[in-house]
């Protein structure tokens, strides 16, 4: 007889689209699990399917085996977030399971293994802009979408005696905002996406964590370069 074997700690599927470097992890969402990197393909999210199913085979698991999955929600790319929520939504919606998500400013506060130290997440946004974000360790209190110009002042209005920056950061970045690097990475990944990621939810309530006008929608005239746009205003 045949009998299909169970895994023995929950396994989540988590992806993270927000940047130029997409990723997919399969595990734990507080343990050690695999993760693929693939470069942000074009035109379709051909490629990230094909990564899941690759990573679930491997692991020999199914969809329906998995606890639930997780998403990174932006900000970042609108097209690259577009096509991960979408993909995860409708894969939480195929299987009938829940969606917990994680902001990419939170995945990348999490991975500076700060504790309570004040952390400020910087992730590049169209050109001349900057998401930021700033809490104490992985709890990011605050999120904005700051000019270039601006953003040594906006981090100088915010900053403590202990603070350090994860993210897009250059060593002349961090000198000019005062801050200390706690850690190399530059962009979140789907395995700290779960590991940040907050209780779990219906699928097709997942929506996405823009923070300003898209390019296209700029250039159309639908809103000023410098409006910051609410999350619960915007739809995939």
């Amino acid at each position: 007889m045949n009998t299909k074997k169970i895994p023995s700690v929950e396994q989540w599927l988590a992806v993270s689209t927000s940047g130029p470097l997409w990723t997919v992890y399969l595990g734990p969402r507080q343990g050690e699990g695999q993760q693929v990197e693939l470069q942000a393909p074009r035109g379709h999210a051909r490629d990230l399917l094909g990564s899941i199913e690759d990573l679930l085979a491997t692991a020999g698991l199914q969809l329906s085996d998995l606890a639930g999955l997780a998403v990174d929600v932006g900000p970042g790319s609108f097209t690259s977030l577009r096509m991960g929520l979408a993909t995860v939504r409708a894969l939480a919606w195929a299987c009938d399971r829940p969606v917990a998500t994680s902001t990419s400013l939170a995945a990348l506060a999490a991975q500076a293994d700060a504790r309570d130290q004040q952390v400020f997440s910087l992730v590049p946004a169209r050109r001349g802009w900057w998401y930021v974000g700033q809490g104490h360790g992985a709890r990011v209190a605050e999120v904005a979408v700051v000019a270039d110009a601006e953003l040594a002042a906006w981090v100088a209005e915010r900053k403590s005696n202990q603070a350090v920056a994860v993210g897009a950061w250059s060593a002349a970045l961090l000198e000019s905002l005062s801050l200390t690097a706690a850690a190399t990475a530059a962009q979140p990944t789907a395995a700290w996406v779960a590991k940040s990621a907050g209780e779990p939810g219906p699928a097709l309530a997942v929506m996405p964590a823009y923070l300003a006008a898209s390019e296209a929608e700029i250039a159309k005239g639908w809103f000023a370069p410098d409006l910051a746009i609410e999350a619960s205003d915007r739809r995939i």
